[in-house]
């Protein structure tokens, strides 16, 4: 997980709200945009498969489900925003 330098102390309690989390995180030392956050996102990850959200973004209850289903027919993905 990577934190672009938020103000909002979410990170504060983490641990105590979710004490089964195990992701690392990454705090970065200003916010530097949407995309710098993922590419350092992408550089750190280590899972087979990597998706990238916007924190205000907001899915279908399935839609992980769908796109993973359709993996082995396809490399990449895009998602519709509206």
């Amino acid at each position: 997980m990577i934190d672009s330098n938020s103000s909002d102390g979410s990170l504060g309690n983490l641990s105590e709200k979710y004490p089964a989390f195990r992701l690392p995180i990454s705090i970065m030392e200003k916010n530097e945009g949407f995309a710098v956050a993922n590419n350092l996102g992408a550089r750190l990850a280590r899972g087979k498969w990597l998706a990238l959200l916007n924190a205000d973004a907001c899915t279908e209850p399935e839609w992980l489900e769908r796109l993973f289903q359709m993996a082995p027919e396809y490399a990449s993905f895009g998602s519709r925003q509206m």
